[in-house]
């Protein structure tokens, strides 16, 4: 947990002042102050009263958060003075759940708790097939995937802690379940799948590289971003092993991979 904290944040070096350290009995007061960065806070924290100066609620619960680090820690006498402030805006985690291992509702909470004390603030979820698609029944089928009601509700959980839910999702790879079944098979970059260099068969993963692909991914996203509320989404580039030896390799030779990609 440290090493994270500090990767993300300054460090929060403590600072001795004059005075002797807070009590148990010392008036803890947090201080409204908009020259502390956002998310960041100063602890003065003396016998006579502790100040948490902070920004926004971010900060305010990070220096909250310090002052209890501070009252266990037994090591130090004298008065100090801690400051901190995150090095980057925004500091995610990615969770793929798209591999048929959906976390409890208590896992999430426990997730997102400890999100919130590592000073994290959005939580990525690629969901794959493993959402309740409309007109995709077939897909997510038999698999417990979250439904929109669970995706709100552990959006709802994750603003109660400062963090942002976000859906992720790979427009390209990672479609073996859909390009399976044969209402899909047609999407494949290659619909019969592939041979690899040691001669053993892989079944269709990636989704052929047309407008038509665009649209059905897009109503798709349209479905999440409604769940999940923020209005953003991660576009996944996982690497691509099919693009250009099926339905795009006219274009890819015309245009080039990358270009295509």
């Amino acid at each position: 947990m440290d090493v994270i904290t500090r990767y993300f944040c300054e460090g929060a070096a403590r600072i001795p002042r004059e005075g002797r350290r807070a009590t148990p009995a010392t008036v803890v007061t947090p201080v409204r102050d908009e020259s502390v960065p956002a998310g960041g806070f100063r602890v003065h924290y003396r016998e006579d009263e502790v100040l948490v100066e902070h920004s926004d609620a971010a900060g305010l619960q990070a220096g909250l958060d310090m002052v209890e680090v501070l009252a266990e820690d037994e090591s130090f006498t004298q008065a100090l003075e801690v400051a901190d402030a995150p090095l980057m805006e925004t500091r995610s985690y990615l969770l793929d759940v798209s591999g048929d291992r959906i976390p409890t509702w208590d896992s999430f909470v426990r997730l997102v708790d400890v999100m919130e004390r590592l000073r994290l603030n959005q939580l990525e979820l690629r969901v794959g097939h493993a959402f309740t698609y409309v007109g995709h029944e077939d897909v997510w089928e038999g698999t417990s995937p979250l439904t929109a009601g669970q995706l709100k509700r552990l959006a709802s959980l994750c603003d109660a802690h400062g963090v942002r839910l976000v859906c992720a999702i790979e427009p390209l790879t990672h479609w073996e379940r859909w390009l399976a079944l044969p209402a899909y098979r047609n999407r494949a970059e290659l619909p019969d799948g592939r041979v690899d260099d040691r001669g053993e068969h892989h079944p269709p993963s990636e989704l052929a590289a047309t407008p038509s692909n665009a649209h059905f991914a897009g109503g798709l996203v349209a479905e999440l971003l409604h769940a999940q509320g923020s209005g953003l989404l991660n576009v996944g580039g996982h690497a691509t092993t099919e693009l250009g030896l099926g339905r795009s390799m006219a274009r890819v030779e015309r245009r080039g991979l990358a270009e295509v990609y």
